[in-house]
C-alpha cells in the first residue's frame, strides 16, 4: 500500500539507469512512515493487513512437500515487516530485505529473533543458490522497474519445488479502478508508485520465461476502502471477512488484487 501523489510514470523499457531507485527509496520510506504510524492506531487496517497476510501464508504452504516447520521464506519488499512478524510464528526462519533504510528500522524493532532484516536491492540477493523454500512479494512489483531482474534472482535462490507468492493491486479491476478515481476526485491518499501496475498475465509472462509455473487467483477487496480508513473493530471484521470469502468464492465482482502462486519446477 502506498499514498497517492503526483508522479510521472517511467516506461520500465526506457530505463537506462539505477537512479530511480534512489527516488523509489526515498519516496516508499517517506510512505512506509505514514502506513505505520496509520497502522499503529488504525485497527481496521491491521485487519485488513491481516487478511492479505493470511492469505499469502495459505498459499504458501499449500501443497508444499516441505515440512512447514522446516521452511525458510524470504520477503522482498518486506517494508515496516508486518507480513514477515505474522510469518514468524510459521516458518522456522523468515528474512526480510527492502531498499528503504526506514523500513528496515521499522520493522527490526518490530520483528523476533527467528527474522533476519537487511537493506538490500532485490535485484542483487546475497543469499546461496537454492536457499530459500517460499519467496513472499507483497505489493511490490509495482515498485520495481525491472522486475524481470528480480525475478532472475527469485528463480536462482528458491530451491527446487520452491514457491514464489506475489500479491498485487489487480489494474483491471471495475472496482478498484472506480474506487481510485473517487479517491482522486476527493484528494484522498491512495496506493501509487513510479510505475504502472502489470496485469496478472504480464507478470505470468515474465515468470514463464525464467522457468516458473504460476497459477493466479483473482482475491476480493470489497472492503478495502473500510480498512484504508480504520473503519471497525474485531466482531465487525470478522463478519466482513466471512461476507468477503462469499463473494470471493462465489461472485468474483470485486476482485481487487491478483494473487499469484507460481512454483520452480
Amino acid at each position: 500500500m502506498s499514498f497517492n501523489s503526483k508522479h510521472r510514470k517511467i516506461k520500465r523499457e526506457s530505463l537506462g539507469d539505477s537512479s530511480y531507485k534512489r527516488d523509489e527509496a526515498q519516496h516508499s520510506g517517506q510512505i512506509g512512515l505514514k502506513v505505520w504510524k496509520r497502522y499503529r492506531s488504525n485497527r481496521g487496517l491491521k485487519f485488513l493487513f491481516e487478511r492479505t497476510n493470511n492469505k499469502i501464508i495459505e498459499s504458501a504452504q499449500s501443497d508444499s512437500e516441505f515440512d512447514i516447520k522446516e521452511q525458510k521464506l524470504l520477503e522482498i519488499g518486506c517494508g515496516m515487516g508486518d507480513f514477515l512478524r505474522e510469518a514468524a510464528d510459521v516458518f522456522s526462519q523468515v528474512y526480510g530485505v527492502d531498499i528503504s533504510e526506514d523500513m528496515i528500522s521499522v520493522a527490526y524493532d518490530i520483528l523476533p529473533k527467528n527474522a533476519h532484516v537487511s537493506v538490500i536491492d532485490g535485484e542483487q540477493l546475497p543469499f546461496k543458490d537454492n536457499f530459500f523454500n517460499v519467496v513472499v512479494m507483497k505489493g511490490v512489483v509495482h515498485h520495481l522497474g525491472k522486475p524481470d531482474l528480480v525475478f532472475r534472482e527469485v528463480k536462482r535462490v528458491l530451491q527446487k519445488n520452491g514457491r514464489l507468492v506475489i500479491f498485487e493491486g489487480n489494474p483491471s479491476s471495475w472496482y478498484r479502478c472506480f474506487i481510485l478515481k473517487v479517491a482522486d476526485l476527493l484528494r484522498i491518499e491512495h496506493e501509487t508508485s513510479f510505475f504502472p501496475h502489470l496485469s496478472a498475465e504480464q507478470i505470468s509472462n515474465l515468470l514463464i520465461k525464467f522457468g516458473l509455473q504460476p497459477k493466479t487467483k483473482k482475491v476480493s477487496g470489497l472492503f478495502a476502502p473500510l480498512g484504508l480508513s480504520g473503519i471497525g473493530g474485531k466482531r465487525l471484521w470478522c463478519v466482513l471477512n466471512t461476507v468477503e470469502d462469499f463473494f470471493e468464492k462465489y461472485m468474483p465482482l470485486f476482485s481487487w488484487y491478483n494473487l499469484i502462486v507460481a512454483d520452480k519446477v
